[in-house]
């Protein structure tokens, strides 16, 4: 019987691990989450030290908002994800919002930079920009 009582609340406190139960009755399990790019525009060339301003679409849920542009360096170039902060306990919208975002590029050295914006996990939207 007392493993039994143990058990029960070792699971109970990994079952709240993950929302903060405040004292106003609500709930948060926020979390940031990777969301897939629809279309990027803008510029295709650039000057050494100039900044160019890509516009980023992508669908959220009514529930998110944006985070960040994650990116990693990658042999073809740079991948780059929209992250959207999202909290499931306190939100049960089902709508979606198309939106866009500027993402800001300038590099120091001239050269041609190949941008992949997540859709998928294995696909992209790609965008060239040659440096001089």
């Amino acid at each position: 019987m007392k493993l039994k009582s143990i058990l029960f609340l070792l699971l109970t406190a990994v079952a709240f691990s993950s929302c903060d139960i405040s004292g106003s009755n609500s709930s948060t399990c926020s979390q940031i989450i990777g969301i897939g790019t629809t279309a990027v525009t803008g510029p295709t060339v650039a000057a050494v030290n100039e900044t160019i301003v890509l516009n980023v679409s992508y669908i959220r849920s009514s529930c998110a908002t944006f985070s960040n542009f994650y990116e990693v360096n990658d042999v073809d170039g740079k991948l780059i994800t929209v992250n959207v902060q999202v909290d499931p306990c306190a939100c049960t919208s089902e709508e979606t919002i198309t939106e866009s975002k500027n993402y800001n590029f300038k590099r120091t050295t001239a050269g041609t930079y190949v941008l992949k914006f997540k859709v998928t996990n294995t696909t992209f939207v790609t965008h060239t920009i040659v440096v001089s």
